[in-house]
């Protein structure tokens, strides 16, 4: 089976996201008392049509930034296995203090897209998309912060983090399917099950989450990226935090073309990634992946070939460090300098 077909199915049959109801009250704000009415939809359009699509599938990409600069969210608000966008509708924003279980601050409101939005952030408004830029005086510090957009009319909510480090923090890269799980293929049978009501869990290389470990230990801050869909987010966290993986941003695709295995698809998507980051003041110091486009993405990107860490049958590559097996390439990454510019010590799953 191909990537872009198991990116097709799982685009389809992924779980929707968690409703706030269904979160503990620590994780997620609450705008009524439990005896307050929801609030109305400013559509007809949205209660007849978009909300009986299915169940909500929003969804955020972690933002990663330094201090000073503008703090940009974005999400995107749909229901349904077609994902029915969600426009021209209310939503709150709120960021947490002191997390896991501070109080809950609102930073102010926004307005659902209709498709007429430019591009932000090299995200492209498709509808139902929120940019929200925090207003500098309620601006977070450098740490980690939970960020939670909710929908006025039912409560869902896109759950993500705002990720805010010292200027020139080091940052290693993680490709996921065929890096850090054994193949491909892996998140594809993990879907299936899943639709067979049974339960897997993708294979993942031996010895790959003490590697990120090591990494994370000297400073570094560990970044997820990968080709899947972004309304995989909830199922690639998950299978992370149980796989013993240091916590860190999780970056997946916003569009379908961007998951093609190509050069101009999750090569590009990869490559402009890794530039933005370096453009919010961020130095990617070392990056890990497994196929031809992560090589040519990494190279693109500017990272040096001598910190380009490939597993699998391109291992070796194009001039890149080739790894046999985690266990073997342990101690290399343990011999490694600390990172000169530390990332936030309070970053948690």
């Amino acid at each position: 089976m191909t990537r872009l077909l198991i990116v097709v199915l799982l685009l389809v049959f992924a779980a929707p996201p968690v409703a706030l109801a269904d979160k503990p009250p620590c994780d997620s704000p609450r705008l009524f008392k439990p005896n307050q009415p929801i609030m109305k939809w400013h559509r007809k359009r949205t209660r007849m049509i978009t909300v009986r699509s299915g169940s909500a599938r929003h969804r955020g990409q972690d933002v990663i930034t330094t201090t000073g600069r503008d703090q940009l969210l974005i999400a995107k608000f749909a229901y349904g296995k077609t994902d029915k966008d969600l426009t021209r509708e209310h939503v709150d924003v709120f960021v947490q203090d002191a997390p896991p279980c501070g109080q809950w601050r609102r930073l102010g409101d926004a307005w659902t897209s209709d498709g007429d939005k430019p591009t932000r952030a090299g995200v492209e408004d498709d509808g139902g998309r929120v940019y929200f830029s925090v207003p500098e005086a309620h601006r977070r510090g450098e740490g980690q912060h939970p960020v939670r957009m909710l929908v006025g009319g039912d409560h869902s909510q896109a759950a993500f983090g705002l990720y805010v480090t010292k200027p020139a923090t080091r940052v290693v890269i993680f490709d996921m399917d065929g890096t850090l799980t054994t193949g491909d293929g892996e998140i594809g049978r993990q879907l299936f099950k899943r639709l067979s009501r049974e339960s897997y869990r993708p294979k993942m290389y031996k010895g790959a989450p003490a590697v990120a470990r090591s990494w994370a230990a000297k400073g570094y801050l560990v970044v997820y990226v990968s080709g899947r869909p972004d309304n995989l987010r909830r199922m690639s966290r998950k299978w992370l935090v149980e796989q013993g993986f240091p916590p860190g941003p999780i970056h997946l695709t916003d569009k379908l073309r961007q998951s093609r295995p190509s050069s101009g698809g999750v090569g590009e998507y990869k490559s402009d990634f890794l530039k933005r980051l370096e453009s919010e003041g961020l130095v990617v110091y070392a990056a890990y992946g497994n196929a031809e486009t992560d090589i040519e993405a990494y190279e693109a990107a500017g990272v040096p070939k001598s910190h380009t860490f490939i597993i699998g049958p391109n291992a070796g590559k194009g001039g890149t460090v080739g790894i046999t097996s985690y266990g073997d390439h342990l101690a290399a990454a343990k011999a490694m300098r600390s990172a000169e510019v530390r990332a936030p010590s309070n970053l948690r799953w």
